[in-house]
């Protein structure tokens, strides 16, 4: 059977089918790179938190305090110095919540000077966000 399109026309034809399809494709893997760079998480410098083995959800109406590996504190992901966060928490009387992100590797007394920094300002209510251990499949 004979075709209506010389043979140079119809490789022609072909060709530009794909074209579309090579741009959606090079879209959507943009797209994608884009979205794993915005869903990482947020912490100021890495840190890894101690694992857990209760869900319990955190409050959202609470000051974050992350502490990293090298003492680094951040208060809603902004650095601060701790004689400021005294400051700050004096000045945040209405919220008396605190959530502290605090690196595995701390040491328990670099974790208590922020903690009696708590007490002396009787904040009501501490949580040490923790994570689930990694479970070993059989």
């Amino acid at each position: 059977m004979r075709s209506l399109y010389p043979a140079s026309q119809q490789n022609n034809t072909l060709e530009d089918n794909l074209i579309p399809m090579i741009n959606i494709i090079f879209l959507l893997l943009i797209f994608f790179m884009i979205a794993g760079q915005v869903s990482q998480l947020r912490n100021p410098e890495s840190i890894r938190v101690p694992d857990s083995a209760s869900q319990k959800a955190i409050t959202p109406q609470a000051i974050q305090i992350t502490i990293t590996q090298n003492q680094h504190y951040f208060v809603d992901d902004q650095p601060i110095a701790l004689d400021e966060l005294n400051q700050l928490l004096t000045d945040a009387s209405d919220k008396k919540t605190v959530n502290l992100m605090v690196d595995a590797n701390l040491t328990a007394g670099d974790l208590d000077r922020v903690l009696q920094l708590l007490r002396q300002q009787t904040v009501s209510k501490v949580a040490l966000f923790t994570q689930l251990p990694a479970v070993a499949t059989p």
